[in-house]
């Protein structure tokens, strides 16, 4: 019991730590971006080898951040709780009763204080957890929690949610997304670069530990992995905050690791020719592409975390006789890769597929591909909620697939998830069919009309403006890691 409170004041002193180090990172950024002002608006320069002049610009930026990070630590919680929409549950129904019950009982297992309980009028099941230590701690759930999980799933869930508290955890999150909040569209992802992965497996081991059930959590997550209800409320710069990011959907925890290995195993299918193999490997490759950038996310795999607690039941699922060895993989890792490569530009249903796939990892891609796919028109839901930007929710790409609300007012709802990737899906098969046309030296000599050739180019500069900033956030998460 000492080991176990002791790597638990570990876990709280490390949070502790990378919090003062956000703090200060911020005031440093920001102080050199006033320094630079100063010396283009000559309040510094340099006269015999000597500085003078006041920096005005530092200075006003240093109170900025410090101005900002004492709001973000003080009431952060309760931005973020009002830009999602989130209220204090009610006692007068029976499922809120039970999710009161549950968060009670973990609070007891946790041997911590009993935080308040907020919901979010929302379909999809999620939660997070917020605040800035366990006597000022918040744990929200959604409607769609409520309503399709049971208790001992509830348990899991809550479960999670109270490790993160424990740990501290929730006051580094709660600091980064209220502090995060307006430096641009890429700090969703930027966010998640500054975040361990590895917390969200010491909070499902912590689960286990609190409910004594690990079945709990597995159901729970197992549940939320096949929901393909999108999150309408978040947004990418409160993503990391869930117990599962909003914006995976049901097939996007496949890392690409993953992948490829698929891929590899269908074609050495040894009882089918080599034309089927390759046309069932090119079939999925086409409908199976990874949804996002596993490297650059805060959230570990779904798929990974689900498969740690199948170890703790014994229900991981036993590798059929026949099944491709890990050496088999290995070797013909780099031939799936190149096979992968040459369906992504020569094929345009993988060629979008691909691309869906870079511009979905970030909030300025998703706008880009909303506002660039052929030019069908696209609505955009923003909101004036206190504390949040204007946010991208799911786009419609065709206007016969839009819903009016009953009431015949002209509020439109976007479809779900898997029409809404369908349609974007289908929008840049058709803009990227010249381009990869274009692309097979066999068919050069026939150039589309002039129309088409202007969709294909602005097509071809879409494919690679997109790989270009994939690569670059890539880049930068891996050096900063």
């Amino acid at each position: 019991m000492a080991g176990e409170s002791g790597s638990f004041w570990k876990l709280e002193r490390v949070n502790r730590r990378r919090t003062v180090a956000l703090v200060v990172k911020l005031i440093l950024v920001l102080a050199a971006f006033g320094l630079v002002l100063d010396f283009l608006f000559h309040n510094l320069r340099f006269s015999d080898e000597k500085l003078s002049g006041i920096p005005i610009f530092a200075a006003a930026a240093v109170v900025f951040a410090a101005a900002r990070s004492l709001r973000a630590y003080f009431a952060g919680a309760d931005i973020v709780l009002g830009a999602l929409g989130a209220h204090p549950i009610s006692a007068d129904q029976p499922k809120n009763q039970v999710v009161i019950d549950v968060v009670n009982e973990m609070a007891l297992a946790a041997r911590m204080p009993h935080p308040r309980i907020d919901v979010i009028d929302d379909p999809s099941p999620n939660a997070f957890a917020i605040g800035r230590d366990p006597e000022h701690s918040v744990i929200c759930v959604t409607q769609g929690l409520l309503d399709q999980m049971d208790r001992e799933e509830l348990q899991g869930v809550i479960g999670h949610e109270m490790a993160h508290i424990r740990n501290y955890d929730i006051r580094l999150t709660t600091m980064v997304t209220a502090m995060a909040r307006g430096f641009g569209a890429l700090s969703g992802r930027f966010i998640s670069i500054l975040l361990s992965r590895e917390r969200e497996y010491l909070a499902d081991a912590s689960a286990v530990e609190f409910t004594r059930n690990p079945t709990a959590l597995l159901r729970a997550l197992e549940h939320i992995a096949k929901n393909e209800s999108p999150l309408r409320c978040a947004t990418h710069e409160t993503a990391q905050l869930f117990i599962v990011d909003p914006f995976q959907r049901a097939d996007s925890g496949r890392s690409y690791e993953q992948f490829i290995n698929e891929v590899t195993r269908i074609r050495l299918q040894s009882d089918k020719a080599e034309a089927n193999r390759d046309e069932e490997a090119r079939n999925f490759v086409a409908h199976e592409y990874p949804r996002n950038f596993e490297a650059i996310s805060s959230h570990p795999p779904l798929r990974d975390r689900i498969a740690r607690l199948q170890s703790l039941t014994g229900t991981t699922p036993a590798r059929p006789a026949s099944a491709v060895t890990d050496e088999q993989l290995r070797a013909n890792w780099s031939g799936s890769v190149k096979f992968v490569t040459h369906l992504a530009t020569t094929d345009p249903e993988v060629m979008a597929n691909a691309m869906q796939s870079v511009l979905l990892a970030t909030e300025t891609g998703r706008s880009l591909l909303q506002n660039q796919t052929g030019g069908i028109q696209i609505r955009v839901q923003t909101t004036t909620r206190s504390g949040v930007n204007e946010k991208v929710y799911d786009s419609n790409l065709a206007t016969d697939n839009l819903k009016r609300e009953p009431s015949g007012g002209t509020e439109i709802t976007a479809p779900d998830s898997a029409a809404s990737a369908e349609l974007e899906r289908a929008a840049l098969v058709k803009l990227l069919g010249t381009v990869t046309a274009s692309m097979r030296p066999q068919e050069a000599a026939i150039m589309p009309a002039n129309a088409d050739r202007a969709k294909g180019s602005r097509g071809m500069f879409l494919f690679w403006l997109a790989i270009a900033v994939s690569a670059g956030t890539i880049v930068a998460a891996l050096a900063i890691r």
